[in-house]
């Protein structure tokens, strides 16, 4: 009796093919000092653009179309990024918690780059709707101090 032997397509073929390169690419070293070069060059743009940010006193329309051009690039390569390992490595991946909260800050994040600076204003109206309240919220900022209470006298027992 002759063992059949199960063929995939070519197609699936191929397919495993990119997904093994892929998963090698990400593995290699280079790959990894690459992403962390672009993580860190990416935290010193939002460093340096908080810090332009808060010394300007006048509005500066270059530096902000610069600042947002950058965010859009380097967001969708970390997108890019995350989609690849997601080819290579499968929904598996994400079941690494630091994995996945990293694509749900990449994805969010690009998501709100995308919009334009109008729409994004809007979401600070987010904050006043916290579940939680905020102790530094006082309906009466000048409250007077109540009395102490007096003690009470307290009951006797029945005879």
């Amino acid at each position: 009796m002759a063992l059949s032997v199960k063929r995939l397509p070519v197609r699936q073929k191929r397919l495993k093919q990119w997904q093994r390169a892929v998963r090698r690419a990400f593995d290699s070293l280079a790959c990894e000092l690459l992403v962390i070069t672009l993580v860190v060059l990416y935290a010193l743009i939002i460093f340096a653009d908080l810090a332009y940010t808060a010394a300007r006193e006048g509005a500066a329309p270059e530096w902000d179309a610069a600042m947002r051009l950058c965010d859009l690039v380097l967001l969708s390569v970390f997108v890019l990024e995350i989609g690849l390992r997601l080819f290579g490595f499968g929904l598996g991946h994400l079941r690494d918690c630091v994995h996945a909260v990293d694509a749900v800050v990449v994805l969010v994040s690009w998501v709100i780059a995308l919009l334009p600076p109008s729409m994004v204003s809007l979401f600070s109206w987010c904050r006043r709707f916290r579940v939680l309240p905020n102790p530094n919220l006082n309906p009466n900022p000048n409250p007077k101090p109540s009395p102490s209470p007096s003690p009470s006298p307290s009951p006797s027992p029945p005879p």
